[in-house]
């Protein structure tokens, strides 16, 4: 890989980018600073900085291979955690001078409008508005480009501090510019180089550089425009793009400690649960024309489910949805995956459900409720994206309008009613994977023949997963005096099985409990971020607290005897997930009692 010439000419100059708006001198810094508070407060997650970068990189390759279909198509993103800092190399068209004494300014684009580069009109952004985040969202900037002609290497520092500042103690941030000798990178004489630093994470949902290296490509895959969602719609599924439209996508990864890995290649394309899924049990809805309904049962049984709908809006806007499902048995290998992810050297998260939307072939990362998936626990088992090329976002805000919302669930409804039946027939095998289920069903049989429950039944002393932990309360909820008489109403309510509705005691008294079951707490908690705020729980279940759980988390145990609910200690929760507190039943600790 080639370095970059830090060889000067003589010229520089500095760019006074909040009062460049054309046709809009003399901005008074007090309107200036209202406008760059805008801008920034409309982004509220920390990879939208990744995601204007490569925004920006896959525009600007687009463009200048419309021209010349053999320019090189490649990013090169760095990303280092030690400097906390990133970059984001591609070679598109470049910039000259001109440009970039515009393009920092809030509401200014060249992708749109008279200074347009392209009239394709398949820009992914052209809200005017990324550059500026970049620059007013951090506190070090750093954009190097070549047009052909020249290198042209630009800085600015302390826009966050100057926008957060009360007092005159930082200056308004300004662009400093230095004219270079033109030269080549990536093997291109036309690249753009923008590097992001200082980034004060306080102001964002996470902080960006604690990313490690699974999770990073995964969020770079699924939030940013590395993210091409193109596949998903050709035919076959997730055909390869032809040369003209893919982009080599390389990742340089620096971890914590300093040590930089080798470059790693990233698929230019969205990454979906479906990638992790044995390719023979997925069954695509085209097929089941193909099959009676015998053949339709033993197929979808158990395996995957994929479907796609091309619709049309009531006003005439095309969407289009991709839905993927799998049975609870693909679930726990995905899950396996997930937790082994740094054993096995690749990477799964934890969480793959949701209904997402894209736009041009790139994820916004924005989520919407579908409503119209019943029961709950289904909608729970279901990954969806909805590609809308009409959407449009105010400044980087990443929400959706109400008559969007609505738009989308109506898509949401008319795909529900073609694959409700077999999304259904999918899960028809078990709350629980196969194996787990043939012997668990095995071992409550077994259980039920003795007399004492506290007597020398093997897995009752000590459940290794959740389903043993939920077998063994529901063994001790039938053993009178030994847990108070619970009522359960319906299981796997909102969690993936993972939880039920309870009644304590008379039905026709309290609402009844909302109880979530794990192995330790750490299972608990995972489920409580998948939680909607409504949705709290009033009593956990598990075999053992998992005292670094609390510990890591600064929540405290108290243990308590007589609760109503079976309660062997309550949680001082300090409002995490919103709760004060939470009941709950240790079963080891309850068999300790009884012995």
């Amino acid at each position: 890989m080639t370095e970059l010439d830090v060889s000067l000419d003589q010229d520089t100059w500095t760019t006074d980018f909040l009062a460049a708006r054309p046709n809009q001198p003399g901005d008074l810094e007090a309107v200036q600073r209202r406008e760059a508070a805008n801008v920034v407060t409309s982004y509220l997650r920390a990879s939208d900085f990744l995601a204007e970068a490569l925004q920006n990189a896959t525009d600007a390759i687009d463009i200048r291979t419309a021209d010349d279909e053999s320019a090189p198509r490649r990013i090169l993103i760095s990303f280092d955690r030690a400097q906390r800092r990133f970059s984001v190399t591609d070679t598109g068209i470049g910039m000259s001078r001109s440009d970039l004494e515009i393009v920092l300014t809030p509401n200014v684009t060249l992708k749109a409008g008279r200074m347009a580069r392209s009239t394709s009109g398949r820009s992914r952004g052209h809200k005017g508005v990324g550059l500026s985040f970049l620059a007013l969202g951090s506190n070090y900037l750093q954009i190097q480009t070549c047009d052909g002609d020249h290198r042209y290497d630009v800085v600015v520092t302390n826009g966050n501090r100057w926008l957060e500042s009360e007092d005159e103690s930082f200056p308004k941030p300004v662009a400093r510019g230095s004219r270079n000798h033109a030269d080549r990178y990536l093997d291109s004489d036309r690249y753009t180089v923008v590097t992001v630093g200082d980034i004060n994470s306080a102001d964002f949902d996470l902080d960006l550089f604690d990313l490690e290296l699974g999770p990073l490509e995964w969020l770079l895959r699924t939030k940013t425009a590395v993210g091409n969602t193109a596949p998903l719609w050709r035919e076959p599924f997730n055909a390869p793009l032809p040369p003209g439209e893919d982009i080599d996508v390389g990742l340089l990864y620096t971890d914590d400690h300093g040590t930089a890995l080798d470059e790693r290649k990233v698929p230019y394309r969205y990454a979906t649960p479906e990638e992790y899924v044995d390719a023979a049990v997925v069954v695509d809805y085209t097929d089941l024309a193909e099959f009676d309904a015998a053949e339709v049962e033993e197929r979808l049984k158990g395996g995957a489910f994929r479907y796609r709908l091309e619709h049309t809006s009531a006003s005439g806007r095309p969407l289009s949805l991709y839905l993927f499902s799998m049975a609870a048995a693909e679930v726990e290998v995905y899950a396996d995956l997930a937790r082994a992810d740094k054993k096995a050297n690749t990477y799964a998260p934890e969480e793959w459900q949701g209904f997402w939307v894209a736009t041009r072939d790139m994820p916004v990362d924005i989520s919407f409720s579908p409503l119209h998936v019943q029961p709950r626990t289904w909608e729970r088992r279901i990954f969806a994206l909805l590609q809308d090329d009409g959407l449009t976002l105010d400044l980087g805000r990443k929400s959706l309008v109400g008559r969007t919302v609505r738009m989308y669930r109506d898509v949401v409804k008319a795909a529900w009613r073609d694959v409700s039946r077999y999304v259904g027939q999918v899960h028809a095998s078990s709350q629980v994977s196969k194996a787990d289920d043939a012997i668990l069903r095995a071992r409550v049989a077994e259980a039920k023949r003795l007399d004492n429950i506290v007597a020398d039944v093997p897995y009752l002393k000590e459940p290794t997963r959740w389903v043993g932990v939920l077998a063994l309360f529901h063994e001790l909820l039938g053993k009178g005096g030994v847990l108070p008489k619970l009522r359960t109403l319906q299981h796997g309510v909102f969690t993936d099985d993972r939880d039920a509705l309870v009644y304590v005691g008379d039905p026709n008294g309290a609402a009844p409990l909302h109880v979530l079951y794990g192995h330790t707490l750490t299972d608990i908690f995972a489920s409580l971020t998948r939680l909607d705020g409504a949705e709290k729980p009033g009593l956990a279940v598990v075999w053992d607290l998992g005292a670094h759980s609390l510990d890591s988390r600064g929540i405290e145990a108290e243990e308590v005897t007589a609760e109503a609910s079976g309660a062997t200690h309550v949680l001082r929760m300090h409002r995490q997930f919103d709760l004060d507190a939470l009941p709950v039943v240790v079963l080891k600790t309850v068999f300790e009692r009884l012995t």
